[in-house]
């Protein structure tokens, strides 16, 4: 039997077509809100830490407290700091439409959210936990690859047909 590999692929979506949304003025659609990435990424960074952080009444706070020692293993000779996080949500993406400003149309596709979090003891005893977001990304995934993608391996496919 083998074991099992990591790979990029999720409930048959291939995870590897997401790539990094750089253009903070490019503009989303998520159900009928629209936004720019760079509001997006401020009001969802804003709403992260709020969850992790400002609301105790939902035991996040435990949460995050939970992070700012390491796990041991191995009766406390091995210890694995668990200070940095990264989360990555939703994980198979969330249904959106990017808007194209080249064609000037709305591309199908999911978006899928980065949050490089650090769990920090604050306080003079270390009891308490503060968190910073060090990186908040968006990455979309057309559902359908740009008609220009799929010209360009059209023609890569003919002069490969042509070379031989």
């Amino acid at each position: 039997r083998k074991p099992c590999a990591p790979t990029d692929h999720f409930i048959g979506f291939n995870m590897s077509q997401f790539k990094l949304l750089n253009d903070d003025t490019a503009i989303l659609m998520i159900y009928q809100d629209t936004f720019t990435v760079g509001r997006l990424k401020q009001l969802i960074s804003q709403k992260l830490y709020q969850k992790l952080v400002q609301k105790p009444e939902n035991n996040l706070r435990n949460f995050a407290s939970n992070f700012r020692q390491d796990l041991f293993l191995n009766e406390q000779a091995v210890s694995i700091s668990m200070k940095d996080i990264q989360f990555t949500f939703p994980t198979e993406g969330m249904d959106c439409k990017l808007l194209n400003l080249n064609t000037k149309e709305w591309q199908l596709g999911k978006l899928r959210i980065f949050a490089d979090i650090q769990v920090v003891p604050s306080g003079t005893h270390g009891n308490d936990t503060s968190v910073k977001i060090n990186e908040l990304k968006l990455e979309f995934a057309p559902d359908e690859p740009p008609l220009s993608d799929i010209e360009t391996s059209l023609d890569e496919f003919r002069k490969l047909n042509l070379e031989q």
